[in-house]
Formats: structure tokens, C-alpha cells, sequence
């Protein structure tokens, strides 16, 4: 139901941004990917053959009709039988119920009177039921029980799925969200270095500043330049991996243009709901229902190893005219015993079904562990960035006014070009660095979220609450 929900909201998301023909945000994307997405889509066509596989399994419950007629077409006696049933398997103690009627006609010898009714045929009901093996499982509810297994575990590896193309296209996101962070910065630092450029060769013509000094600064701006190219070729880079997310055209909008659309905020109370979501990991859960289909399998191997004691209770009266010995009420109960000798093939089922379930107990206490250790690393990531950005914003503000003093000084003639020109490059690499610790910072959020598979219900009850309300996103690096 969840699923269902998350799925609607995105629907109506989407028709929404395809209607305002809006500029798409990182939430745009990921409705795409929920709503429409070849990969996600491919998988839900798994969960119809898994629901099919269940109305299979069902059907071997479904009651069926037999008939079957007889003549004896030459010989001294003549004789016809007509059969016909109705049977209704059960589902415990492997049992049947049926009823069933039968008409015969002509003269039979001895052997056959079991075949002789009277006139008007008799009708007969009973119930079948084993009473060692296949009593309590058999492979009729083993198939429903391991199909219905079956489709938890592709509810599981679909969350999974869903989990992995919304971490992949989120982290693709944020390397284009990056670069366009550096490329706007980069941008209005060479508008002020071109025109610091102009400044500075109007003295040089003057004769107020030396040729080299020119040439220095406008390495600097060369520099810079490289750089923004670099940035240019990693946006264009992550942008076209991006597209591959997005199933419907459009233009991502420009970081900056509007409140930041981050649904993956982290503080202490969401960290620790984020741990309480392990215990329903889709890994987990898939794995214990492969387990519950494991040990299905090896109950009925168990049960294999049974002798066979089938009991058969019937009610029969023939009407019409005819012998007198066919009259009457006649109760049949009859039993049934088999059981091969050595069983050696049942046992060795057992003995293999028995070590492929403890398997798959190790297994899932082992991933259990690398979940929790995944998880725990990742907390201390989420820590550690923000304590990086902290001191890189602090880095970033302290070249500016470093650099800002640097060029007063400068402009009154008590410093040197070169110095200005280093402080201008430190300023450059401190904001990028800013910008890239902020960016760190996200990402470690969404590994927080991808390790507890909670990226899809983060995304079905985002809202802006934890946003600070007014503050739009720092270009340089600051925190929303």
C-alpha cells in the first residue's frame, strides 16, 4: 500500500511539472525514475509472473470433474458403465472431498459386480485423508506456500532496486549540482579578475605597475579559466549520465534559482529511526523469505520420509430398481500403507535441505552485521563532514578578508602584485574546497539514507520542515 501511495504522489508530481512545463528539480527526477523508468518498470512486470505464479499454485485447490464410460462392445456378456465426480482437494491433511455417481447396465459375471447399480444408478460421497505423510504439509500447499515466499521476495528486491537507481541517479545529481556550484562561483570570480585585469593594465601603460606583474595576474586568470573547462566537461559528464534517469524531457534547474529541493536531511531523532529501518532492510527480507522458502522445502522433505497411511470414508446408495442386494445405505472406510525400503533417496533430500537452511541462516546474520557496520561507518561519515565543512566555510571566509585586505593594501600601493595574486589563488581553491566539503556533506546524508533502503519513504513524506525558512543555498559552500 505504501508503494501504491508513493507511487500516486509522484504521478501526480509529474503530470503537474509536464503541465507548468517547469524546470525540473532533483525531486522531478526521482518521480521519473519511481513512475516511469524502464528498470523499475521491468521489475513491477516481475511481481505480476509473481502473483500469477500464486493464482498457479491456488489452482491445484480448485475442484475438478472426471467421467469416464465404459462399454463391452462383444463376448458373452454385455455391459455399460458411466462414471462421473466431482472432487474438492483440502488443504490440511492432504484430503479430498468428492462425490460421485455411476450407472451401469447389461450383464456382468461375478468379478465385475462391484460395477452393477441398480436402475437408476447410485450416488456416492466420501472424504480422503492421510494420516502420516502429507498430513500436516504436501507439495500442493509447499508450491502455494513458496509462491506467496516468492513474491515477498520480489517486493524486496524491487524496494532494493528502487533503492539503488534513486541512490545512483541522487549521487550523479549532485556531482552536476557541484560543478554548477564551482561554475557559478568560478564565474563571478573572473568577472572580477577581468576587470581587475583592465585596472591593472591601464597602469602598466601608465607606468604605474611593472609587465611581469601583468603577466602574473593573468596567469592567474588563465588558471581559472582551466579550471572553470574542467568543471564545464565534469557538468556536461554528469548531466548526460543524468538523462539516463530522466524519462521525460527537460532542463534541470540552476542550483541558487530556488530553495534547495534536498529531501535526505539528517539530525539525531531521523538517524536513529534510519537504524530502526534496518531490521526491514529489502537484503534482510528478501533473504529471510528465500530462508521460509528453504525451510517449506525441507519440511516436505521431512514429511517424504513418512510412511504412507491414507484413510478413505464414503456414504453410497443406489436407487431405482433392481437386485435386493443393492439396496440400502452402504459406508465404506478403507486405509491404505506403503512405505519404500531404505528410503535412502528421501534422506539424502533432507540431509541437503537441512545444511542449504542453516546457509542461509549464517548468510543473514552476516549480512545483518554488514548492514549495521555500514551503517555505523556512515553515521561517522555524516559526523565527520560536518565538521569539515565547518572548518572549510571558516577557511573560505578567512581567505576572503585575507584577500579583500590584500588588494585594499594593494590599491594604496603597500603591497605587491605577486602577494595578491597568491591570496587570490588561495581564495579560489578555498571556495571550491567549501563547495565541495557542502557537497560531501549531501552525500553523506544519502549514504545514510541508502544504507537503511529508506530512500523511497524519504522521498513519500518530504517536506520542508527541516529547512530554515529564508535562507537560500550558499553558492560558496554554506549550508541551507
Amino acid at each position: 500500500m505504501a508503494s501504491k501511495r508513493l507511487i500516486a504522489l509522484f504521478t501526480g508530481m509529474m503530470l503537474g511539472q509536464q503541465a507548468g512545463a517547469a524546470e525540473l528539480q532533483l525531486s522531478d527526477v526521482l518521480a521519473q525514475i519511481i513512475t516511469a523508468h524502464p528498470k523499475v518498470m521491468a521489475m513491477r512486470e516481475q511481481g505480476a509472473q509473481a502473483q500469477a505464479k500464486i493464482d498457479k499454485a491456488d489452482a491445484a485447490f480448485d475442484p475438478y470433474f472426471s467421467q469416464k464410460v465404459s462399454s463391452r462392445v462383444s463376448g458373452y456378456y454385455s455391459g455399460d458403465v458411466l462414471t462421473t465426480g466431482v472432487s474438492k482437494p483440502l488443504a490440511f491433511m492432504n484430503g479430498e472431498v468428492f462425490t460421485q455417481y455411476q450407472l451401469a447396465d447389461g450383464d456382468f459375471p461375478v468379478y465385475e459386480a462391484e460395477y452393477e447399480t441398480l436402475s437408476a444408478g447410485e450416488f456416492r460421497v466420501g472424504i480422503s485423508l492421510s494420516l502420516l505423510q502429507g498430513r500436516d504439509t504436501d507439495a500442493r500447499r509447499t508450491g502455494l506456500q513458496t509462491a506467496r515466499l516468492s513474491l515477498q521476495e520480489w517486493q524486496a528486491r524491487y524496494n532494493a532496486s528502487v533503492n539503488d537507481q534513486l541512490y545512483v541517479a541522487t549521487s550523479t545529481y549532485l556531482k552536476w549540482y557541484e560543478s554548477s556550484l564551482k561554475l557559478k562561483a568560478l564565474g563571478e570570480m573572473t568577472t572580477a579578475l577581468k576587470a581587475g585585469e583592465t585596472a591593472l593594465k591601464r597602469r602598466v601603460e601608465q607606468g604605474d605597475a611593472a609587465r611581469i606583474a601583468l603577466d602574473d595576474y593573468q596567469n592567474s586568470l588563465l588558471e581559472v579559466e582551466l579550471l572553470k573547462a574542467d568543471t564545464e566537461q565534469a557538468q556536461a559528464i554528469a548531466l548526460a549520465k543524468l538523462r539516463y534517469f530522466m524519462t521525460s524531457p527537460g532542463t534541470l534547474a540552476a542550483p541558487g534559482e530556488h530553495r534547495p529541493d534536498w529531501p535526505f536531511l539528517l539530525n539525531e531523532t531521523r538517524i536513529g529511526d534510519l537504524r530502526r529501518a534496518l531490521n526491514g532492510h529489502p537484503l534482510q527480507v528478501s533473504m529471510q523469505a528465500g530462508l521460509n522458502k528453504q525451510q517449506a522445502e525441507y519440511d516436505l522433505a521431512r514429511n517424504n520420509l513418512l510412511p504412507k497411511l491414507d484413510m478413505q470414508a464414503s456414504v453410497g446408495r443406489d436407487v431405482g430398481s433392481g437386485v435386493k442386494s443393492l439396496e440400502g445405505t452402504e459406508t465404506k472406510v478403507g486405509l491404505s500403507f506403503s512405505y519404500p525400503l531404505g528410503n535412502r533417496k528421501a534422506r539424502a533430500e533432507e540431509s541437503a535441505l537441512a545444511a542449504k537452511v542453516r546457509e542461509v541462516q549464517f548468510k543473514i546474520e552476516d549480512l545483518r552485521q554488514k548492514l549495521i557496520q555500514q551503517f555505523d561507518a556512515n553515521v561517522a561519515n555524516w559526523q565527520q563532514s560536518k565538521k569539515v565543512l565547518d572548518l572549510r566555510q571558516q577557511a573560505r571566509a578567512l581567505a576572503e578578508r585575507l584577500q579583500n585586505a590584500e588588494r585594499t593594501r594593494f590599491n594604496a600601493g603597500d603591497a605587491d602584485m605577486f602577494i595578491l595574486n597568491a591570496r587570490q589563488t588561495k581564495l579560489i581553491k578555498a571556495r571550491m574546497d567549501a563547495i565541495k566539503a557542502h557537497v560531501a556533506r549531501r552525500q553523506a546524508e544519502l549514504d545514510l539514507y541508502y544504507a537503511a533502503a529508506a530512500l523511497d519513504s524519504a522521498l513519500a513524506t518530504h517536506d520542508t520542515s527541516m529547512h530554515t525558512p529564508g535562507l537560500p543555498i550558499d553558492l560558496s559552500g554554506a549550508e541551507s
